[in-house]
């Protein structure tokens, strides 16, 4: 908002009448005689009557749309110029006082005013917040422009890099729920990996695919809305603990969704209750049975991120690849399911400039939880046990075991996949197997066992 005041505003001005401040309100647009009138009628004059104002050093005022606003501490004064009225006058003026008092009881009138000046402060509330959320759209704005030149720099590919891994350490925190605030960044904690970051990544390659795909001519508009939203919302409020430690340590969250999936479930329960809210309801023009569709969507996208159901997913995909009609419901919702899955862990498919600090970020995550496993006596996930894992070892096995041929599978609808998606990842899963050779020529490698890998 600029500092300069609208002309369109109305003016007020305060008047001292008999020991009392009152508070005159007119348009600039008024004319000086109606401006004079409401002066009289706020003084209780007659029309007829002459009178003049002036300020508190005793300088005369113009009166008229034009005359300078006042605080009120320093009221104007009226001075009678015209002679004492006579006792009819008087008694005319204290009748048609006593008919103005009446009809305002009648009318309620101190009711209305009340109401008038409460839904007027409501209004000035709601002008500050509109005001204060101008100012973040533009400080957004320029945020996406200066993203918008980084990716001209950059290959299309190249996401954001991840938080500073080694320059900051995450404090270990009870996990007990956030409630939303009003938006989606906001209810993303400061993990190392799972954070806004990671949303906005994963959001950014399910926005890839779909095009590169050509997704947007084969489903229909609110499927790619599931797509986008469930995207930029699958792990909103990630307290940095997997599901195994939710369980183990009996935490609210396994008290409140039980075994099965309680993170996501979480994310669907959080991402659900920003929607409820007026200001963020981006489902607000769609009908009951479209918000109802939509919800279902998100819901089982959401919960297909638990990597405890990737080996069912990926079977039941593979069975309908060789027969995938876009036509079949149930097969677009496996498409669906595969596709955020590949986006949820997609970094490995990336220049290892940018991926590689990603693993640090995740493998600081994991050892924290490892490091509390171990304070609270719990049994402690190989994977996250810090004097047992090999970063090159450890993403040797999940992009062999996890990564490709998931997207083989997908290759398999989209052949142009396995130049942006299938090469780049084989590259990376050599350079680590170089890694992990050259160390283990200069030391042992340490036990690690050949387990799921839960992101």
């Amino acid at each position: 908002m600029g500092t300069t005041p609208s002309t369109s505003l109305p003016k007020i001005i305060y008047l001292e009448i008999d020991g009392r401040v009152r508070k005159v309100i007119f348009s600039q647009h008024s004319s000086p005689t109606d401006v004079r009138d409401l002066v009289k009628i706020a003084a209780g004059l007659l029309r007829g009557a002459e009178m003049s104002l002036v300020d508190q050093n005793g300088s005369p005022v113009n009166i008229g749309p034009e005359m300078p606003v006042n605080a009120q501490s320093s009221p104007y004064k009226i001075i009678f110029t015209s002679p004492e009225p006579s006792d009819r006058e008087i008694q005319m003026q204290s009748a048609c006082s006593n008919i103005v008092l009446q009809l305002s009881r009648y009318l309620k009138m101190d009711e209305i005013e009340r109401d008038f000046r409460s839904k007027l402060t409501l209004l000035e509330r709601r002008l500050e917040a509109e005001s204060g959320r101008r100012v973040e759209m533009e400080k957004c704005q320029r945020e996406i422009e200066n993203l918008q030149e980084e990716l001209v720099k950059n290959p299309p590919w190249i996401c954001v890099s991840p938080c500073p891994p080694l320059s900051r350490k995450l404090t270990p925190r009870r996990d007990i729920p956030s409630y939303p605030k009003l938006n989606v960044q906001e209810n993303y904690k400061d993990n190392p990996f799972h954070n806004f970051r990671h949303s906005f990544s994963v959001t950014q390659m399910m926005h890839g695919l779909i095009y590169l795909c050509e997704l947007q001519d084969q489903l229909a508009p609110i499927e790619i809305l599931i797509l986008i939203t469930s995207a930029i919302c699958h792990d909103l409020d990630h307290p940095g603990l997997n599901n195994a430690y939710q369980t183990k340590a009996a935490t609210e969250l396994w008290s409140r969704y039980g075994d099965r999936s309680p993170l996501e479930q979480h994310h669907c329960a959080v991402a659900f209750q920003i929607l409820a809210e007026e200001e963020c309801n981006i489902l607000a023009g769609a009908t009951g049975g479209e918000a109802a569709e939509i919800h279902k969507g998100m819901r089982e996208l959401i919960l297909a991120t638990d990597m405890e159901r990737h080996r069912d997913i990926m079977s039941d995909f593979s069975q309908c690849v060789e027969v995938f009609n876009f036509t079949n419901p149930e097969h677009v919702r496996l498409l669906e399911q595969v596709l955020i899955k590949c986006c949820d862990t997609s970094n490995e498919v990336r220049p290892l400039q940018v991926s590689d600090p990603w693993v640090d970020c995740l493998l600081q995550e994991y050892f924290m939880q490892g490091d509390r496993e171990k304070a609270e006596g719990l049994l402690v996930t190989p994977f996250m046990d810090r004097a047992r894992v090999s970063k090159p070892h450890t993403q040797i096995i999940f992009i062999t075991s996890i990564l490709v041929p998931m997207i083989e599978s997908l290759s398999k609808l989209f052949p142009q996949l396995d130049d942006v998606l299938l090469s780049p990842l084989r590259a990376t899963r050599d350079e680590y197997q170089q890694w992990d050779e050259e160390r283990n020529r200069l030391e042992p490698l340490p036990e690690t066992p050949v387990i799921q890998i839960s992101i």
